[in-house]
């Protein structure tokens, strides 16, 4: 992964919208992240 995936807004953002149809349990397992423990983004009215 490159640095520009994480910092795009349109990827963020799209990667915000994909997390959303596969909720975000599936999503942390398929694509090897694990729960926050910080922050958290909010978009949308949604963290």
């Amino acid at each position: 992964m490159r640095l520009s995936d994480l910092t795009d807004p349109a990827k963020v953002v799209a990667a915000m919208d994909l997390c959303d149809r596969m909720t975000p349990e599936k999503f942390r397992e398929k694509y090897g992240f694990g729960q926050a423990r910080r922050y958290l983004v909010a978009h949308n009215g949604r963290t």
